[in-house]
């Protein structure tokens, strides 16, 4: 089954910088949704990637 998820509604249910919320999973993924200000710290995940997506404003890894 599929499930239309609206980003914008989603994120105006919460404020925190830095506290990520999942919208979704879909077989071992979590998708997730977070606010970021600032310095975002580079870090891996050996077991999973990762993917970013930017809704408004800029973000430089």
């Amino acid at each position: 089954m599929t499930t239309k998820i609206n980003f914008k509604s989603k994120f105006d249910k919460f404020h925190e910088q830095w506290s990520p919320k999942i919208i979704a999973e879909m077989n071992d993924y979590q998708f997730k949704l977070v606010k970021i200000k600032n310095d975002f710290i580079w870090h891996q995940h050996h077991d999973t990637d990762e993917v970013f997506i930017v809704i408004e404003g800029k973000i430089s890894i």
